[in-house]
């Protein structure tokens, strides 16, 4: 069987499970022949060998039970680089790159910053994108998880950064002897009650979706330590969920009245980060 038959056949059995099918096939070949998604498509005459037809189908099999094409291949892109990710952590996906995109921006109008934390760090795709686009930073990247931080420190050393970014396993804020200019929260936020019907919570770690009652539960919690410990930074990044806009925006407003929140929208229009600039008094 060559590869052009492989992708077509298997691509019909995988239409009820993938809106691009044709496009996965694409890349668990070129994954598993160790060769470009560019030079499959070059290359749809060449035949594959018995081992790699098995070992191609059973990948198929999986996919058809639902566990996610980057679990199989046991990496994903996020902002133009490659990280290493297992069923212990989210998938990073594009619509987190927007915080990485306005965490960069704000330190670029700042260029005095210089420590970052990243909580709720899963893969460690934010803490080590900021790392690698703004050499002049440090990191802090905790997660409650050891499992992922495991995933986060592999992630870590195969980018060359582990002297600028360092793991803490902690519930959310980990104490700091430092003045953070700039935290990135990418928190659980989906409410308890949507988990049953969503999809992804059937193969991806609850622990990092589940966002309590109303979806705000955990993102409460941090806000409410920032207050307690006075430990607010210049600038906080949170994504959230498109409904959970005004009910966050008035809880912050609770907390730190003088603040300056902004919402901004992802690539498919839906509102997802909301930045909350401190005044200096908080």
């Amino acid at each position: 069987m060559d590869l052009k038959t492989f992708i077509t056949q298997y691509s019909r059995d995988l239409e009820s499970v993938s809106e691009n099918p044709s496009f996965d096939l694409q890349v668990l070949v070129a994954h598993r022949l160790q060769k470009t998604r560019s030079w499959v498509l070059a290359h749809l005459d060449e035949p594959l060998t018995e081992d790699s037809l098995l070992v191609l189908q059973e990948d198929v099999g999986r996919l058809l039970q639902g566990v996610p094409l980057p679990y199989i291949l046991g990496k994903w892109e996020f902002y133009g680089n490659r990280f290493f990710v297992t069923p212990d952590v989210l998938i990073p996906r594009p619509e987190t790159e927007l915080m990485v995109e306005k965490a960069l921006a704000w330190m670029n109008s700042h260029p005095e910053t210089k420590w970052v934390v990243d909580i709720g760090t899963g893969s460690g795709c934010i803490a080590i994108s900021l790392a690698l686009l703004q050499p002049n930073i440090y990191v802090i990247a905790t997660d409650i998880s050891l499992k992922a931080l495991k995933i986060a420190q592999k992630n870590i050393h195969f980018h060359r950064v582990a002297e600028r970014v360092f793991l803490v396993q902690a519930d959310l804020l980990p104490a700091l002897g430092v003045r953070v200019d700039l935290i990135c929260a990418n928190l659980p936020y989906v409410p308890q009650q949507d988990l049953l019907s969503l999809k992804v919570a059937e193969k991806e770690p609850l622990i990092a979706l589940d966002g309590g009652e109303n979806g705000l539960m955990v993102y409460r919690r941090l806000m409410t330590q920032l207050a307690e410990q006075c430990k607010a930074p210049r600038f906080l990044l949170c994504e959230i969920d498109p409904h959970q806009v005004i009910p966050f925006d008035t809880f912050i407003g609770e907390h730190f009245p003088s603040s300056h929140r902004q919402v901004y929208c992802d690539l498919s229009g839906l509102e997802r980060l909301m930045t909350v600039e401190f005044s200096r008094d908080e």
